[in-house]
């Protein structure tokens, strides 16, 4: 905010809107992200701002506005641009008809993307691989989006360690236990001694899932919690979804099935709309 109050320019004034999302402050950013909207003069500006306003409205809530892409499109003549706002649809396909369409779509999107466009749609397609339990190929495109990440010079909206979380997802489907299990410590030591909040909160979910499946049911049910206090802190009840679902199935592990039902209860109350992404977890 500092930087365009001291004349650095209206795109100076873009990075402030994500991380006001990031925080948990969602309308704070949305109102930024509208004024920014009428105000972009280029396709570089109008593309930014239509993905940080997606982002920002659907990523972490779960409630699809594709409308945010269609009106930034038609204003947009770049092709990079067209596929960034393209890869964002993945995850309203994702929710909506489940992981076999996001991977399909995904492979076209991985075939010529580039840049941060590349990224987020290996991000998705490896998502929705793992979730199909093709799980080398996974591994493989998640690895793929890592190493664009890592070769783009500029800052992104979506940290690295993503791909590092989903490669991890897909071990663990994988039985991999040992191998994903020392990514995952790894990886929830740095976010605690960075005071990454979002890291802390992924990485402990993942942590989770891993220790439940090898019947380390009460480090499993605080792993969850530890993921459900930062994600509810942040406002992202789609990540918290997540996280109630890991602390029942540990809860109902251990004998506590009451416990478990009032935390499968709970995001009744949030009122979200199903996701195809992961809704079989929710069911069973």
């Amino acid at each position: 905010r500092a930087a365009p109050a001291a004349g650095a320019g209206s795109a100076a004034a873009l990075p402030a809107a994500p991380v006001a999302s990031l925080q948990g402050r969602r309308h704070d950013a949305a109102a930024e992200l509208g004024a920014l909207a009428a105000e972009a003069v280029d396709d570089v500006q109008r593309g930014a701002v239509a993905v940080a306003r997606y982002d920002s409205a659907v990523a972490w809530t779960g409630r699809t506005d594709l409308r945010l892409l269609d009106e930034a499109g038609p204003t947009i003549a770049d092709p990079d641009w067209h596929d960034q706002l393209a890869t964002r649809r993945l995850v309203a396909l994702l929710d909506e008809r489940g992981p076999r369409a996001a991977a399909d779509a995904a492979r076209s999107l991985v075939a010529r993307a580039k840049g941060e466009g590349l990224v987020f749609a290996c991000l998705v397609g490896a998502f929705s691989l793992a979730r199909l339990g093709r799980l080398d190929a996974a591994c493989e495109l998640s690895d793929r989006g890592h190493a664009e990440r890592q070769r783009l010079d500029t800052p992104l909206a979506w940290y690295p360690w993503w791909h590092t979380a989903t490669r991890c997802l897909a071990l663990l489907y994988a039985g991999r236990f040992d191998e994903a299990e020392s990514i995952i410590a790894a990886h929830h030591r740095e976010a605690l001694a960075e005071g990454s909040a979002e890291a802390q909160a992924v990485f402990a979910l993942l942590a989770a899932h891993a220790v439940s499946d090898r019947g380390r049911v009460a480090t499993a049910a605080r792993r969850a919690r530890e993921a459900l206090a930062v994600d509810q802190r942040l406002g992202r009840p789609v990540l918290a979804r997540h996280d109630r679902v890991a602390g029942a199935i540990a809860l109902a592990m251990s004998g506590r099935a009451a416990e478990a039902a009032a935390q499968l209860d709970a995001p009744d109350e949030l009122g979200l709309d199903p996701g195809m992404r992961d809704e079989v977890a929710w069911l069973q």
